[in-house]
């Protein structure tokens, strides 16, 4: 509905109620909606295409659970005081706002959130500092956001007891992901992918003691990855193309690992040590790596003793 511009009760100047227990409201392509009206049981909420002033008008939906913004170009950030008056939010993605360039700290409002993702944010620059004190959330993704450089070292460290699944990819201008991230004792699935700028130290992985799946996509700066000793509870790690590295360190502590993929690393020119004594150890898969890697896994070959008792063994070229 591309025309329409507002959306009001018989006399616009009452607070009446609309669809008083409306629940759920997707709302696409409305470029000159000036407002909502007051929805008082409404809990989901998709804006896609919609101005600010609508986005402002979200103030009063205090009972919102669920809220998706995307294809908003006129927000640069959000209106002051709309995440304030939204305590009740358990679930908010901004997608496709290219203009966002800064998120809020009264973000520390969204105690109940337990969801965030921030996606295609092009022009996102920074984080908020008091994302530590989502108390909440378990989950976070930040996808495409390619001007956004680090994480507020304490934004991530005070998330430690909550966050269970970060996922990160298509962040081409990410440098560091801060200190913060070794603290996350709680995280069980880490994703990092396509950051082609991003650099690791050998203790960011040092306190991820609940991890249970690691994957690592195309990583240009990644030539040692770092020390994994104490991630005794991972079951599934992927390593995929991965064109600098060079080496896997001793992986003896992963005594729970389960499967472990590595393709095209074609710089990879060995297993690492350990891999003899993972008895749960059951999935491996190589593919397109260097041809050293290929030759010392054959079956005569140097690095043969520590994979033979593998049941399920993939090796391509």
């Amino acid at each position: 509905m591309p025309s329409l511009e507002k959306w009001y009760p018989g006399n616009e100047n009452r607070r009446e109620e609309l669809f008083p227990c409306l629940k759920s409201l997707f709302i696409e392509h409305c470029p000159k909606l000036e407002s909502l009206p007051f929805l008082p049981c409404l809990q989901h909420l998709t804006l896609s295409g919609c101005t600010e002033t609508v986005i402002t008008s979200l103030r009063s939906l205090s009972t919102l659970s669920s809220l998706v913004i995307s294809w908003s170009s006129e927000m640069l950030s959000f209106p002051g005081g709309l995440l304030r008056n939204l305590s009740a939010l358990e679930t908010l993605e901004i997608r496709s706002c290219y203009g966002l360039h800064s998120i809020p700290d009264e973000i520390e409002y969204l105690t109940a959130v337990t969801s965030l993702k921030l996606i295609e944010c092009g022009d996102l620059v920074v984080l908020p500092k008091r994302l530590q004190l989502l108390s909440s959330l378990k989950s976070f993704t930040i996808q495409s956001c390619n001007i956004l450089e680090s994480f507020p070292a304490m934004g991530i460290q005070g998330m430690s007891s909550s966050i269970v699944v970060l996922d990160i990819v298509y962040c081409n201008n990410l440098i560091s992901l801060s200190e913060g991230l070794r603290y996350l004792s709680s995280l069980e699935t880490l994703i990092i992918g396509v950051c082609t700028q991003l650099e690791f130290s050998r203790e960011d992985f040092q306190h991820l003691i609940s991890l249970r799946r690691l994957q690592l996509d195309s990583l240009t700066m990644l030539i040692s990855i770092p020390d994994m000793q104490n991630l005794t509870a991972l079951q599934y790690f992927v390593i995929n193309n991965c064109e600098n590295l060079w080496i896997i360190p001793e992986i003896l502590g992963l005594t729970a690992l389960q499967s472990l993929k590595i393709y095209r690393c074609k710089n990879l020119r060995m297993l690492p040590e350990g891999l003899q004594h993972l008895t749960y150890l059951h999935s491996l898969e190589i593919f397109k790596c260097h041809l050293h890697l290929h030759e010392r896994v054959k079956e005569k070959g140097e690095d043969w003793p520590k994979i033979f008792h593998i049941q399920n063994l993939s090796i391509g070229p």
